[in-house]
């Protein structure tokens, strides 16, 4: 039985009105920390750090960890507007590093999903995700690789990946588009950011190359390369919404012929 959509406002409240009106305001995450977890230091990074506060304030991340109405917060709506018009009714969705499950929620408070498989390698990420996300549809996968493992042949309506191809290597960027092309059916829709370099210029062409120099291969390739790449896998572009914050870092999609 498919779960019903999940507005983003019907969550549990934290144990205390002035800790949710700082979580909500995003202001002051050290005075937050202070209030929510004491004295006791954070380690672990970002998110680490958000998800623990999150876990004791007893909301889910991803209603705080970005400002209400900046250009992010509104950049991931548009991002979320544009995958669904190319959904079905109850579609099956799987995302690549799912996070603190920004596109996720928005998603599913729209879209109730006949499944939402979350490919997430960080297991307390998972697990909050499971807590908070798991009644509309939404179910946690084992990371192994660059491989949708579990995923069957042309089952899927949509592959998203947000914020992940513009950090990882070249190698696994392939072959997630390779296992996308493997997963999609006919008309599902392939949606990524990654940094172009044609949008970048010159700057971007030297960012390459101090990063080949450090032996590094990050996936800074122009988005006409990738057109083409895709094509031969059997995709076409259906369009593309803009990062106001990274101009040269847009979400695009693709449809699976």
């Amino acid at each position: 039985m498919t779960t019903p959509a999940m507005p983003l406002d019907a969550q549990p409240t934290p144990h205390a009105a002035s800790d949710w009106l700082m979580l909500t305001a995003h202001r002051g995450f050290a005075r937050l920390q202070r209030v929510v977890l004491g004295a006791t230091p954070v380690k672990g990074g970002y998110y680490r750090d958000k998800w623990l506060v999150a876990e004791r304030a007893g909301v889910p991340l991803y209603t705080y960890a970005e400002q209400p109405g900046s250009a992010i917060a509104m950049f991931r709506d548009a991002v979320a507007s544009a995958i669904a018009t190319h959904l079905p009714r109850e579609p099956q969705v799987v995302e690549i590093g799912t996070g603190a499950g920004f596109i996720a929620a928005r998603l599913l408070a729209v879209r109730s999903a006949a499944e939402y498989l979350s490919f997430e390698p960080e297991r307390y990420l998972s697990r909050h995700l499971d807590k908070w996300l798991g009644a509309c549809g939404l179910r946690t996968m084992p990371c192994r690789g660059a491989d949708l493992e579990g995923v069957s042949n042309a089952s899927c309506d949509a592959v998203i990946s947000y914020g992940v191809f513009t950090v990882i290597d070249v190698a696994p960027m392939f072959r997630y588009l390779d296992e996308a092309a493997r997963v999609l059916k006919p008309g599902g829709v392939l949606a990524f950011d990654v940094f172009d370099t044609d949008a970048y210029g010159q700057d971007m062409a030297d960012m390459i190359a101090l990063q080949t120099g450090r032996g590094q291969s990050r996936p800074y390739l122009s988005v006409s390369f990738l057109e083409k790449h895709l094509a031969s896998l059997g995709f076409e572009g259906c369009g593309s919404v803009p990062n106001p914050s990274q101009p040269f870092a847009a979400m695009h999609l693709f449809r699976r012929l």
